[in-house]
């Protein structure tokens, strides 16, 4: 009985399902904080795309234990460049699904 109570336990503390949550603050500058939480280990694929659609930043690309996750874009590109202000958009892929947030950078 000892051993199912813990098990109850661990499991009622991971995420119920897959979500990305509305990074904060937003609109940001100079950089705004992107959660998400998965409900079981997986692949992550975590990008930053601009307007047409082009991967300016990757902040994540591994796998990933359940749980909840926490990045921080800093409104550079992956050279270290600023981006200029505008929409951005945050897009967070697993295996089998895929969620995005609307970004709004403003310097």
């Amino acid at each position: 009985l000892e051993a199912v109570l813990e098990t109850t336990g661990i499991n009622s503390r991971l995420p119920a399902r897959f979500l990305l949550y509305q990074n904060y603050p937003n609109p940001f500058n100079p950089s705004t904080e992107i959660v998400y939480s998965l409900p079981r280990a997986t692949h992550v694929e975590l990008n930053i795309v601009d307007a047409l659609g082009r991967v300016v930043a990757r902040l994540a690309d591994e796998f990933q234990h359940s749980g909840e996750h926490a990045h921080t874009w800093n409104g550079t590109n992956q050279e270290g460049q600023d981006m200029p202000s505008g929409v951005y958009f945050c897009q967070l892929k697993t295996e089998n699904q895929t969620q995005t947030h609307k970004l709004l950078l403003i310097r």
